[in-house]
């Protein structure tokens, strides 16, 4: 299976395409990620939510899943826009959203703690964290593929 591709709107004229809905979507999505790590894949009334635990960034995986996710947000209009998509040569809509989200074990989050401590000489527990930090520590392991 290839990935889908975005196509632009403005390419396609009064062309019918297939429809595909989050469970059919979620099997997709399954397949894509096969070697990517373990992905949890859910499906339900208009989302394909993606769960997985340290791994990938966010956006590595947004960008493999790009083309699955059937709407786009459209900040001039400011709503969500549905677009059209090419897979294995068929022009297709996929009638869902995709919702990505990244945890962090236990072992990442004392060591991303114990990393800070050290950058800035504290000596924080996971209890004692401020929001700061927190926000700090969370920011600095959403760019870092572990």
């Amino acid at each position: 299976m290839t990935l889908p591709t975005i196509i632009k709107q403005d390419d396609i004229k009064n062309v019918s395409s297939r429809l595909i809905f989050p469970v059919e979507g979620a099997k997709l999505i399954r397949q894509a990620l096969k070697g990517h790590g373990k992905f949890r894949v859910r499906a339900s009334e208009g989302f394909v939510t993606i769960e997985w635990t340290d791994g990938q960034t966010e956006g590595s995986v947004a960008e493999l899943l790009s083309g699955f996710n059937g709407k786009v947000f459209d900040g001039q209009l400011d709503m969500a826009v549905q677009k059209l998509s090419e897979l294995d040569g068929r022009i297709v809509k996929f009638c869902f959203q995709l919702s990505l989200i990244r945890r962090y074990s236990p072992t990442v989050i004392t060591k991303a703690i114990s990393d800070y401590n050290t950058d800035f000489g504290f000596n924080l527990t996971q209890e004692t964290l401020t929001y700061r930090d927190e926000k700090m520590i969370y920011g600095k392991l959403q760019e870092e593929v572990l």
